[in-house]
């Protein structure tokens, strides 16, 4: 699997990166410093909650990274903070989730996908794929 740290030469503002979950949607998060700060947040809490009962049905993350002028993705992706808290640990908060619909990544490929099947190899696997630093 490759590196899911989002880091790409050459991104331009218009570049976005998503996690998908097969049940919820699409989570677009902007290409920002501060984006990056979320969408990591967002993997430290599905670390987290890897063996949670809330995900017994999620089959696995994926992550995709991809160019847009839609305006309408574009904004989705502008309000990936209000998904956090406003402290300074900003933890991503399900309930505030804005998914998108899985229909924006059919044409795509997925840059990383991790499966979220609960059992200690797959979590093993989960904490691999995530880059060193940000899971705790």
């Amino acid at each position: 699997m490759k590196d899911i740290t989002g880091k790409r030469k050459g991104c331009s503002k218009q570049d976005h990166n998503c996690h998908r979950k097969n049940n919820n949607g699409v989570l677009l998060f902007s290409d920002s410093g501060r984006g990056f700060q979320y969408k990591n947040n967002y993997l430290q809490y599905m670390a987290d909650n890897y063996f949670s009962p809330e995900y017994k049905n999620l089959e696995f993350v994926k992550m995709y990274y991809f160019s847009t002028s839609n305006k309408k993705l574009v904004e989705l992706s502008q309000q990936c903070t209000s998904m956090f808290s406003a402290d300074t640990a900003h933890l991503f908060i399900p309930q505030k989730a804005g998914y998108a619909s899985n229909r924006i990544t059919d044409k795509i490929s997925p840059a990383d996908e991790c499966s979220m099947e609960p059992d200690r190899g797959r979590i093993s696997e989960f904490y691999r794929e995530i880059p060193a630093g940000q899971v705790i």
